[in-house]
Formats: C-alpha cells, sequence, structure tokens
C-alpha cells in the first residue's frame, strides 16, 4: 500500500469511526430482461458485453430497472445500480465491484441462470441490478461501481455521496453499534439512565484539529448557573477529512431534572454542532 492508499484507508476509517470494524456490506444482485420478438438462435459467450448505460437510485424494480433516481446519495443510502447490456447474452459472468477504501465489495451474477433458456433476439436488452446495503455512513465524495464481464473490466460508473452537515444525533439509552447505528431517541430521558449517549458527524474536519464535546447543563433548576459543564471528552484529529463517532456521557445517579445539551467543537472549527435534550 502506497502513502495516498494508506492515507485513503485511514479517512475511511476515520468516517466509520468505532463501527469500522464490524462494517457490513451486503449486496443483492439479480437480473430482468425485456425487448421484442424472439428467433432461436444458438449464441456461445460472447468475447464480451456492450454496456448501454448504467443508472442509479435508492430502490429496483423486480425487472432490476431503477424505480427511484437520485443524483446524489446520502450517507445512510442504499447505492442500487441498474446496468443496462445490449442484447441477451446466454453465458458468462458479470460482476459489480465496489472499490471502498482499501477494500473491494463485490458480487457476480452467472448470466447463464437468466438467459440460458431465453431464445436470443438482437433487439432485446438484459439489465443486471445491485444493491450496496451499509449499516455504517458512506464517506462523501464521488465514488464508482467497475463492471466486468469474464474478469475483465467494461466499464467504470460513478456515482456521489453528499457531505452530511455536522450534527449529534440522539440522546439514546443504549451504545450505537454495528447492527443498531440508530438506537431509538429518548427524550426526555429519565433522571435514572446512568449513561448517555450520542453520535456525532462533521463532513471536513481539518488536519491537527482538537475536538471537545461537552455535556453542559442549560439549566437545572433555579439556583443552577445556565449553561455548566458537567462533562466532556476530547479526541485529536491526524488526517484531515469526514469524521463521525459515538459520544458517551456518565454522571452518577440520578441525573438533576433539566435542560441539557451536547455541545461539539474544534480548536479551528469552532462550536460545531448541538443537541438539546431534557431529563426529568
Amino acid at each position: 500500500m502506497n502513502e495516498t492508499d494508506g492515507r485513503r484507508a485511514r479517512a475511511w476509517k476515520r468516517w466509520l469511526g468505532p463501527l469500522a470494524m464490524g462494517y457490513l456490506l451486503a449486496v443483492s444482485l439479480a437480473c430482468g430482461s425485456s425487448g421484442g420478438d424472439t428467433t432461436e438462435e444458438e449464441e456461445e459467450a460472447p468475447a464480451t458485453i456492450h454496456v448501454l448505460r448504467a443508472n442509479y437510485g435508492t430502490a429496483l424494480s423486480p425487472q432490476q430497472q431503477i424505480t427511484t433516481p437520485v443524483t446524489e446519495f446520502a450517507p445512510t443510502d442504499p447505492v442500487c445500480i441498474s446496468v443496462e447490456i445490449e442484447g441477451r447474452p446466454r453465458s458468462g459472468t458479470v460482476t459489480l465491484r465496489w472499490p471502498l477504501g482499501a477494500e473491494n465489495v463485490e458480487a457476480q451474477v452467472d448470466l447463464a441462470d437468466l438467459n440460458g433458456s431465453v431464445i436470443w433476439s438482437a433487439g432485446q436488452t438484459t439489465y443486471v441490478g445491485g444493491t450496496l446495503s451499509h449499516q455504517g455512513m458512506l464517506p462523501p465524495g464521488q465514488h464508482e461501481t467497475i463492471v466486468l464481464y469474464q474478469g475483465v473490466e467494461v466499464g467504470r460508473y460513478p456515482y456521489q455521496v453528499a457531505a452530511p452537515p455536522a450534527s449529534i444525533a440522539g440522546p439514546y439509552t443504549t451504545e450505537p453499534t454495528v447492527a443498531q447505528p440508530s438506537p431509538p431517541v429518548v427524550n426526555p430521558l429519565p433522571s435514572a439512565t446512568p449513561v448517555i449517549y450520542g453520535h456525532w458527524v462533521h463532513p471536513a474536519v481539518p488536519a491537527s484539529e482538537h475536538i471537545t464535546f461537552a455535556l453542559v447543563a442549560v439549566s437545572v433548576g433555579e439556583a443552577a448557573p445556565p449553561m455548566t459543564q458537567v462533562s466532556s471528552a476530547e479526541l485529536d484529529a491526524t488526517v484531515a477529512g469526514p469524521m463521525n463517532g459515538p459520544l458517551q456521557f456518565s454522571l452518577p445517579r440520578p441525573w438533576p431534572p433539566g435542560a441539557y445539551r451536547m455541545v461539539g467543537s474544534g480548536n479551528t472549527l469552532g462550536q460545531f454542532a448541538t443537541l438539546d435534550f431534557t431529563i426529568q
């Protein structure tokens, strides 16, 4: 791995944060076909295939065509692609490959499963659809799907992932995990809650940024001054780029009832995100 690839891989891990170790990607792949009249004709696997176009969206029809097209994906969206192939090749393997950081996620479909028993017609089209599902968040920026036939690349098709606004999600009473990246929000929180969790996102953290997350009491009883810090956490960014991760604040129970706020700030970013909630 060269230095550039190493930085890219680290940036991906930073974006996936604590979910990176268990980041899961599920791929569904299927075929559909459409076209005109058929005439019987024996056909061997062609040397290559001609991809007419590839379309993106967040949902596929049973015929493997995009039903919900998008020009830009949110980081949590499934990435659906419909690859339109000229004619009905009766055999051969089509591979969809998604480069994700330093890894490749891919799935294959055997065209013989679809077209082996279908009579050839030069006027027909084959659709190969794939869905990239994930339990983490895709890093913002331009990515691509690589289409291969019989192991040979036949096209690259870019897609864009939007940068989410800086934010803090929550509060949660259970820690965000790969299996449950967004637990149910609980607001107001019971005063007996032992630990309060959140999850933060920032699309562009500068290198060497010192980030602080504070839990402050906005108003707790009449005698408490406003914005009293009750807990904090810190981290240092080592590589510029998008970041996200969990937050965890614990205090001796019971928590005093009142209004609270999680605040994210950086030494050059300033305050970039807040989350208000109450304890009753």
